[in-house]
Formats: structure tokens, sequence, C-alpha cells
């Protein structure tokens, strides 16, 4: 090998390369560097955690929502009677809008077609289809400040359906019925692993005095701020389904 050779390897040797302060970072700049990622990362993992939980209760929330209309195709398709929707009376003998004991009954003929595991239409109490304790039901009355619904959610018609779900008339005299995408799971929260779904006729009102023939969301609108529908203020009930805020 030449002197030239030699001369070059020498001078690219491992002893130089490591010795050399400028392939070196200081102590400093090392930590610096480590500061701004450790930063960086505090800003963004949350944000990115936040958003894949999103994602998975928003593919759940569309999966219920499929489902439900497949089951209720089903019951039309059988050609299974529903119950027409007939006001009870209020104190005054005039009927109350939004208030029968059908829409319960045409809940548990639902029911049927979801295959449900395990069904609760003899008012049982305690947590056996659906957890009442530390869960959000959206109840006017008997909350806490979280809105956290106590003793007066148990006692309502309800199911477990084959893949888990929890299914759950809001109250038995009132059209709307709730899901639990994630079952006896947290985080049990309105927006999140809990929805909404009403029957309506010709999509109008579910508080309509019709027989049912379609499921809907029971809201018509994202609710953005915090109240008992929705205590977390970032419910998306109709962007999730359809691209947008409003039906």
């Amino acid at each position: 090998m030449c002197d030239a050779h030699r001369k070059h390897l020498f001078h690219y040797s491992p002893t130089t390369l490591f010795t050399s302060k400028k392939a070196a970072f200081t102590l400093a700049e090392v930590l610096i560097t480590l500061g701004i990622i450790g930063v960086v990362a505090a800003m963004t993992i949350p944000t990115l955690i936040s958003n894949m939980q999103d994602f998975v209760y928003k593919n759940a929330y569309k999966a219920a929502f499929s489902d439900v209309n497949q089951a209720f195709k089903m019951l039309l398709a059988d050609g299974t009677s529903l119950q027409k929707i007939v006001f009870i009376n209020d104190e005054e003998g005039n009927p109350k809008p939004g208030y029968s004991p059908n829409y319960a009954e045409n809940f548990k003929i639902l029911a049927k077609y979801f295959k449900a595991t395990k069904t609760c239409f003899d008012r049982e109490y305690g947590d056996i289809c659906w957890k009442c304790k530390d869960a959000e039901q959206a109840y006017i009355t008997h909350v806490d400040e979280n809105f956290k619904g106590t003793i007066v959610c148990q006692g309502e018609y309800s199911f477990i359906d084959a893949q888990g779900r929890n299914w759950k008339m809001y109250s038995s005299n009132e059209p709307v019925f709730l899901v639990d995408t994630n079952g006896f799971k947290g985080p049990n929260q309105l927006g999140k692993d809990r929805f909404g779904f009403a029957m309506s006729a010709n999509n109008s009102s579910p508080y309509s005095d019709s027989v049912p023939d379609m499921v809907k969301p029971s809201m018509n609108h994202d609710i953005t701020i915090k109240e008992r529908w929705c205590p977390s203020g970032k419910c998306y009930y109709i962007t999730w389904l359809y691209g947008r805020s409003r039906l």
C-alpha cells in the first residue's frame, strides 16, 4: 500500500472520528434535544391516543346503528306487528304525548331479532343487563353532579345481545332506548360508548302516535356543551353517522 493511502486511512481512523470535535454533540446539546422531543411528545401523544379512542368509539357506534336497523328490517320483513303508540293520559285525563307503554313492548319485540343472550324484562334490579352505578344515563332527576344515574335507572327493560352489547329502554314509557357498545366495560359515557336510538314512523318525531317503521338516532344534532345527554360536552351523535352535525 502506498504512503498516500496509509496517510488517508490514518486521517479517518476510528480514533480520529470519535475524538474529533466536529463529529460529537456536547452533553448540553443532547439534553436540549431530548427536552424538545419530550415536550413535543407530551403535547401530541395525548391527542393521538384520544383520536384513536374516538375512532374505536365511532366505529362501534356505527356498527350498533347498522345492526339495529338490520334487526328492524328483518322484523318488518317477517311481517311482525309492532304496537301502535297509544299515549297514556295525564292527571286531567288528556293524552300525554311521548308517553306510552307500547314503546317498551316494541323494544321487547325488537330484542328477539338480536338473538339476545340475556333479557331483563321482568323489572329486575341490579346491574344484570345494564350498568347503572357510576355510569351516565341522561336522567333529569336523581343524578349526581356528573350527570350519572343512580338507582332510578334500574328496573327498565334491557337485554344483552350476542356481541356483548347492552341495550336498555331509557324509560318504559318513552321512545328512546340506549346502547352501550362496550357492554359492562368502561367508560360508560354518553357520546363515547353509550348512544341513544328511537323508533319512529315515516321519519317523523319518535314521539308521534303511529306504528314505527324505522330506527333513527334519538338526537338530531351533535351536542358540544355539557348537559345531561352529553356530560363531556363532546358528543358527535350525528357527525359520526352522517358526516354532518345535524339531520
